[in-house]
């Protein structure tokens, strides 16, 4: 049986840590089982990961830092709360001025041991060893989970290119070869590149092997990939990736790319376009056994100009067995929709988050938006 796998994504400021759009569901405890992405210590319960790459660690300010609380029977158990850092045991590199390690976080067992790991995002890093060393090249490390949850870690090895920058500015996991285990894409602030870590048996730097490709269906960005999200869109088995990009010059995000088997070059497929967002987030909403894609669109471009109110959109593009379905128009939803509280002003940045999760329990994936920049 192929099984899901999802990604723990959350961000945080400086002064205080703020949780992600998260939804986090209990289970029956049970042997250690990569049943849940991101059960780190394998009890059976989800636990919750809340990135804070702005924190201070020893004097040196946003070197960043992630929050795990782990799950029970109860929910969430806020005494039983770990905060791990460059400076942490075990954990590679070492806490440095803007490293913003936690950037980003991507959740999967990536060494098929039974116990979800955590793929941490440093795209600030400076790296000093290997091809893809340099300035602010930025790192990827995976935090290994075990029956304690997680500890120590291992540094993946930076693609070699010409210009290395901000490698693993996002992150995002899931069954890219459909062999059952979990892989990583990461993405990098430099030129269209995804990079594949596969899911292996061992905890290596390179995890079982690396595979990569240009997005050469977008337009160049300009800065690079700008948004990661994977789910089985077409039902085929396989997690299928949509990929999102910037470009500067206009405010404006490019419409994301929709890649069908992404990480095996005879099978992967360009799917086409969805729609433009900075965010996106791919799961079953109308549970129909296909996943969909919601993109967010907090830049707008019409919302800068003076005079206009609105204030960023999210779009619903259906999925089906080609991957889109041609046959059902896209969905967009902004704050002056009928039944969405608040109402559309500019810079709100309506759209900045998204997250997919079954909340209500009825089979079907509901939709968490954030607006960071809402007057209350």
């Amino acid at each position: 049986m192929h099984k899901r796998f999802g990604t723990v994504v959350a961000t945080a400021s400086a002064a205080a840590l703020t949780g992600g759009l998260l939804t986090l569901a209990a289970a029956p405890s049970s042997a250690a089982s990569s049943r849940y992405a991101d059960d780190f210590n394998g009890d059976g319960f989800r636990d919750h990961a809340v990135s804070a790459p702005g924190t201070e660690v020893g004097g040196h300010g946003a070197a960043g830092a992630v929050v795990i609380t782990y799950g029970s029977a109860g929910g969430l158990q806020s005494a039983k709360t770990q905060v791990v850092t460059q400076s942490s045991s075990g954990v590679p590199g070492a806490s440095e001025k803007d490293d913003y390690f936690g950037a980003v976080t991507a959740a999967g067992d990536y060494n098929s041991d039974g116990f979800a790991d955590l793929a941490v995002g440093a795209p600030h890093e400076d790296t000093t060893a290997g091809l893809g060393s340099g300035e602010n090249s930025g790192a990827v490390t995976v935090l290994w989970g075990g029956s304690g949850g997680l500890s120590g870690g291992t540094a993946l090895e930076i693609p070699a290119l010409d210009y290395p920058a901000g490698f693993g500015k996002v992150l995002t996991g899931g069954d890219f070869d459909g062999d059952g285990r979990h892989d990583l894409a990461v993405g990098q602030s430099q030129d269209n590149y995804v990079f594949f870590y596969r899911g292996g048996t061992a905890k290596t730097s390179q995890l079982g092997g690396r595979n990569g490709f240009e997005v050469t269906s977008m337009t160049k960005s300009s800065t690079g990939i700008e948004s990661l999200a994977s789910s089985d869109v077409n039902g085929d088995g396989t997690d299928d990736l949509v990929i999102g990009g910037d470009n500067n010059d206009t405010k404006d995000y490019f419409k994301q790319a929709l890649y069908l088997s992404p990480l095996e070059p005879a099978r992967r497929t360009y799917a086409g376009d969805v729609s433009h967002g900075a965010t996106a987030a791919v799961a079953d909403v109308d549970g129909d056994g296909y996943a969909d894609i919601v993109t967010g669109h907090p830049r707008d471009p019409r919302s800068w100009m003076p005079g206009t109110s609105l204030g960023g959109n999210v779009t619903l593009t259906y999925g089906t067995s080609s991957g889109r379905d041609a046959s059902r128009p896209p969905v967009t939803i902004t704050q002056d929709t009928a039944g969405i509280p608040g109402a559309s002003e500019a810079e709100d940045g309506f759209g900045s988050a998204v997250a997919l999760d079954d909340i209500d329990g009825d089979g079907r994936a509901d939709l968490a938006v954030g607006a960071p920049a809402e007057s209350i």
